[in-house]
């Protein structure tokens, strides 16, 4: 495969590393700590997950304390504006005709990095400008891995510089793996990384990543560069994998989690899952799939797709606008404005949720003549 040459200065990385707990030791601003201690997770992840190979191993083996930690998350840094999008979002995403297509194996041998530049030079100057300092920098990392890992890409943020990795595996198509890193990394920028922090606009995080998946998948089918069905599967997928594929699960985290009086153990929650199932039987899961993942994670993806696919239908034949709107909703965004924000940019989910299932049940059919 190409683009291997693309790589991490490890030497570097351990440096940075000693050098940040230097820093955190000798550091008397609380503030300022507070952000060497973010480069110094960054830096650990990256050392341990990506250089050093080390297994990401995720145990959730306590169902009660999971389920408070969903609690705490929903008190603590979800609005009430927030709360009642998500749980609307949940009811409409539940209820649905959303059709599935067939399962595309991405095979692509091309040149990642030209082909993105392309793009990005059609849609986001800053984002263009992001890859090609990567590039100079030596924080873009393409991953060509024997093993395919359980993500696309991630990005780390440390030293005022994005590090980037891109898993080049058959999982997703790597061009749209990048341009979703590269937003995180220009968010970063703009916004002060405030969505590596814990607050109460946590989930807007994914907002521009997720746009921008839509529109890197319009510019490679539009120009060739990937075929229809993997256009189709690429647009079925942006709301199978945030939404559609963890819905019940979502549901019975957040109705739980919001409900005071419920009681958090094993039989209550198995209950619960019986009395769901009596309306729908596709919530027919073990309680231990109920925390693989916490809900906060279920619901960053869930409600940042909903902003980002309202976006996207506002702004359908303007995409380098509404890349523009995205990333001023999520430099701008806080607890007391959101609401106003949403509305002077006319973003309406539930509307734009009905267009898009719509539009991806006609490409499938048409997929399937």
């Amino acid at each position: 495969m190409k683009n291997t040459k693309y790589n991490w200065n490890n030497n570097e990385i351990i440096k940075k590393y000693f050098k940040c707990l230097k820093d955190i030791i000798r550091c008397k601003d609380e503030n300022k700590k507070l952000e060497l201690m973010l480069d110094k997770q960054n830096i650990e992840d990256m050392l341990f997950f990506t250089i050093l190979k080390i297994p990401n191993f995720s145990i959730f083996n306590n169902l009660k304390n999971d389920i408070l930690f969903d609690k705490q998350f929903i008190s603590d840094e979800t609005t009430e504006f927030q709360q009642k999008k998500i749980k609307e979002f949940i009811e409409v995403s539940l209820n649905n005709n959303f059709k599935i297509s067939s399962i595309f194996q991405v095979t692509h041998d091309y040149d990642i990095i030209n082909y993105c530049l392309n793009f990005l030079d059609t849609i986001s100057n800053e984002l263009e400008k992001e890859l090609i300092n990567s590039i100079k920098n030596n924080s873009l990392f393409l991953n060509n891995n024997r093993h395919e890992k359980d993500y696309a890409g991630a990005t780390y943020y440390l030293d005022n510089l994005n590090y980037y990795e891109i898993c080049l595996n058959t999982m997703s198509n790597n061009i749209i793996a990048l341009c979703h890193e590269l937003a995180h990394g220009h968010v970063n920028n703009i916004a002060k990384r405030k969505f590596n922090n814990n607050n109460n606009v946590i989930l807007y995080r994914e907002v521009s990543s997720l746009l921008i998946e839509f529109y890197a998948n319009n510019y490679l089918y539009n120009n060739n560069l990937i075929t229809y069905d993997e256009y189709v599967s690429n647009f079925n997928d942006f709301f199978l994998v945030n939404v559609y594929n963890s819905i019940e699960i979502i549901d019975v985290l957040y109705s739980i989690s919001i409900d005071n009086n419920f009681n958090i153990n094993k039989k209550n929650i198995e209950k619960y899952i019986e009395f769901k199932m009596k309306e729908n039987e596709n919530y027919n899961f073990d309680v231990k799939e109920l925390t693989e993942l916490p809900l906060k994670h279920h619901l960053i993806y869930l409600y940042s797709f909903m902003i980002a696919l309202g976006i996207y239908y506002n702004y359908k034949d303007n995409q380098k606008e509404g890349l523009k709107v995205a990333f001023d909703i999520m430099r701008n965004v806080n607890d007391q404005n959101e609401e106003e924000m949403l509305k002077n940019y006319n973003i309406n989910p539930f509307d734009s949720l009905n267009k898009y299932i719509d539009e991806n049940n006609e490409l499938i059919k048409k997929m399937n003549n």
